[in-house]
């Protein structure tokens, strides 16, 4: 009875300020007498019956069921609710919040928690829909208020909702990024296959910052370069200075390498070059050279104090 009272009070509120905003109602829309099978499929549907209006829907609220409740989930406009504030979402006391900031706030931002020449896309926008799990395990879709008091988005780019990538995309994504295709490319070939894709340069790089991050595991750049010889079977050798622990020089070649060196072990080339990394290491490479006077990187070894000698005598 309290959620059942409580659900009626929401969408009294929702009517009254639907009442007093211009709005476009497209609750015809989500008319359907048909149940679906999972939460999955009614919640695809009703995003997607929204997205071809140009309206991104998102869950507002959900409830798994258990203990003789069935399962429930509220879904709203990607505008409902109005603006929190930075003390709001940080959910620390205000006081403590302004101690640890970089810079003092005026007056103004402590009153209203916002900062200046900013806006928000949050316009109370009324929109209800509800997913209710019924006795015999269908759900069924019930609007609860059908009405946006704001226009439809010309494009569906630049929001963050509807620029998510599926699973698919991101698998796709992933393999793509492996074999060194470029963001660009990536984003063309996804919207190819999706012409309603609504996906950025933006979410490419964040997706692919992501994968980065969970493929490298909590290891440092280092542990993941060692990591990714061993696992690629490189052959490598590396010193590090007994003290701070640093390492201080390190030699890698591939397995194909030292087949060539092991056929060709006449002629060899090495050169530094320097001030070509970001550390500012030398990088010594060396060079084979077959009997069809191709020329074949064999190994490259990075240390940080110059082995041998140059011309200049240093």
């Amino acid at each position: 009875m309290d959620q059942q009272n409580s659900s009626d009070d929401e969408s009294r509120q929702l009517e009254e300020v639907a009442s007093t905003s211009a709005f476009q109602d497209i609750s015809y829309l989500f008319k359907r007498d048909a149940p679906f099978e999972t939460r999955k499929e009614a919640l695809k549907w009703v995003q997607e019956t929204g997205r071809a209006r140009k309206f991104v829907l998102v869950i507002k609220k959900s409830d798994a069921g258990g203990n003789g409740r069935r399962g429930r989930v509220t879904i709203a406009c990607e505008r409902s609710g109005t603006y929190r504030g930075i003390f709001q979402r940080v959910g620390i006391a205000k006081a403590e919040l302004i101690e640890k900031m970089p810079r003092k706030l005026t007056n103004a931002e402590e009153e209203d928690n916002t900062r200046p020449n900013t806006g928000t896309k949050k316009c109370q926008c009324p929109f209800l829909i509800q997913l209710k799990e019924h006795p015999d395990s269908y759900w069924y879709v019930s609007v609860v208020c059908g009405m946006h008091n704001h226009n439809s988005a010309n494009f569906l780019e630049g929001h963050s909702y509807a620029g998510r990538l599926t699973q698919d995309e991101a698998a796709i994504l992933d393999q793509m990024s492996k074999a060194n295709v470029r963001p660009r490319q990536i984003l063309n070939t996804l919207r190819q296959r999706d012409k309603n894709n609504a996906s950025t340069l933006r979410t490419i790089y964040n997706a692919r910052q992501r994968n980065r991050i969970k493929e490298v595991g909590g290891r440092t750049q280092m542990q993941q370069l060692l990591h990714l010889l061993e696992d690629n079977m490189y052959l490598s050798w590396h010193r590090k200075d007994p003290e701070s622990n640093v390492v201080t020089d390190l030699f890698w070649s591939h397995p194909d390498s030292i087949n060539l060196l092991r056929s060709f072990p006449y002629v060899l080339l090495m050169d530094c070059t320097y001030k070509t990394n970001r550390y500012r290491l030398p990088l010594l490479e060396i060079v084979g050279v077959t009997s069809t006077t191709l020329h074949s990187r064999l190994g490259f070894v990075f240390y940080l104090q110059r082995l041998c000698p140059t011309t200049h005598g240093h």
